[in-house]
């Protein structure tokens, strides 16, 4: 039977105790207020609805949280409550490690930072495939336009694309998230962890606490850019970090690392950062006034004499994250 719940957290409250006084208590910072505020972790980076889907009966269910909770959340908790007090590379047993895995890639994915850039993708994709669309019915080719022709089907495409607004667009973000966890909690699943550790008060985190940092190339390269390692603040003094390969045998967490830990939490952040209580600010955090949006991308079309290839998604390792997708309607795509 579809289940109801509505108040539905994007950060754990396994995750936020690592930052919380004795009362359960954070400190918030949200987008475009003047002031912070003191919260308890049961009312903090909390969606209504946010994970809920329509089932083909036409049914809302809650399943997705209902996963997040049992298969993600629970099985974390206690290792992410050993974690505040580690130092250095992680000893963990195989099972631990998939659940460490599984945790950072849910979190990597789940939040309303990650729906917006979805939905920027959509805006910038529909416009153009429903170009191709009417330009495919009247038999024309996209490539063999000039560009003044072009702008016209364009903007046909474009009128369309704001008339139709796509069909089932919850689900379908769902779809492609549950699809992308099987994959990264599997990349993840091979990375070396460790904890860096300071003996001062230098991280916050948010309501996207997971990012990576990549010195070879300005701009986005996507959520798990390859080579890049996986850094999740798990106290204000304690950093887990996943990497393909470890660069360095020191583990103590530097201020300009924390720097740059900390201003990538503020990018990434969709409504709100997060601190301890009784520590401060770190002085050069800003809260842009509007959430991170992709950049639009540069797309051109050349002729191809090729067949046109089906669309087939990956094989999913995961048997729950199979169900879910069926209760999701993926038969539908």
């Amino acid at each position: 039977m579809a289940k109801s719940t509505r108040h539905q957290h994007i950060v754990p409250r396994a995750y936020l105790r690592g930052f919380a006084d004795a009362g359960n208590q954070v400190v918030v910072w949200r987008r475009g207020q003047q002031s912070e505020q003191r919260l308890h972790i049961s009312n903090v980076a909390v969606r209504k609805d946010f994970y809920n889907f329509s089932m083909p009966s036409g049914a809302k269910s809650d399943a997705l949280e209902s996963w997040l909770g049992q298969a993600i959340e629970s099985p974390a908790a206690p290792l992410l409550k050993a974690l505040r007090t580690t130092t250095g590379p992680l000893d963990v047993a195989t099972s631990d490690s998939t659940v460490l895995a599984r945790f950072v890639a849910a979190q990597l994915l789940r939040t309303p930072t990650v729906a917006g850039h979805m939905r920027d993708i959509d805006d910038h994709l529909r416009p153009l495939l429903h170009t191709l669309e009417i330009l495919r019915a009247a038999g024309l080719s996209a490539a063999d336009l000039t560009a003044a022709e072009m702008a016209e089907w364009q903007a046909a495409g474009s009128r369309m694309a704001q008339a139709h607004t796509a069909a089932g667009g919850e689900n379908s973000r769902l779809r492609t998230i549950m699809r992308t966890f099987d994959g990264f909690a599997t990349a993840l699943g091979g990375r070396r962890w460790s904890v860096l550790a300071t003996s001062d008060h230098l991280l916050i985190t948010g309501d996207a606490p997971v990012v990576t940092l990549s010195p070879f190339e300005t701009g986005w390269r996507g959520l798990l850019p390859p080579g890049a390692p996986v850094l999740m603040p798990i106290t204000p003094s304690r950093l887990l970090v996943g990497e393909e390969h470890p660069l360095s045998k020191e583990h103590i967490l530097r201020p300009e690392f924390a720097f740059a830990v900390n201003r990538q939490i503020a990018v990434n952040a969709d409504d709100a950062i997060i601190k301890a209580p009784g520590t401060d600010w770190p002085t050069y955090l800003s809260l842009a006034p509007a959430r991170p949006r992709l950049p639009s991308p540069k797309i051109t079309m050349n002729p191809s004499a090729g067949v046109p290839q089906q669309i087939t998604y990956p094989a999913i390792s995961d048997p729950a994250v199979s169900d879910l997708l069926q209760q999701l309607d993926a038969d539908a795509e």
